[in-house]
């Protein structure tokens, strides 16, 4: 994610090439702010437009259509995983570092 450029306050290479402008990065209030901008400028034309993701992933899409017009994984979906969370996936990843940390501790 080109973080020395973001260190620097600078924008992410591929947001400052893209040649069509359909890229931003920013803070997340600023990028939900121009996110629902869009949305509203777009839906003029296609009624049908929304966004994406905008609560469950760090990146907000925004679609013409209905989302799985485009794909039927369009739209991040966690059911199949039921009671699996980001914390408990690290936990398990992260378990056996803690246990190995422990021995030589001890």
């Amino acid at each position: 994610m080109c973080i020395d450029r973001v260190r620097a306050n600078l924008k992410p290479m591929c947001v400052k090439t893209c040649a069509m402008g359909a890229m931003n990065f920013g803070e997340r209030e600023d990028m939900l702010k121009l996110a629902a901008e869009r949305l509203a400028f777009v839906q003029k034309d296609f009624p049908k437009a929304q966004l994406c993701d905008m609560e469950n992933v760090s990146v907000i899409y925004l679609v013409a259509d209905a989302p799985t017009t485009y794909h039927k994984y369009a739209v991040a979906d966690a059911s199949g995983a039921p009671g699996l969370t980001r914390h408990d996936m690290l936990a398990g990843l992260l378990g056996p570092l803690r246990k190995a940390a422990g021995n030589i501790a001890g």
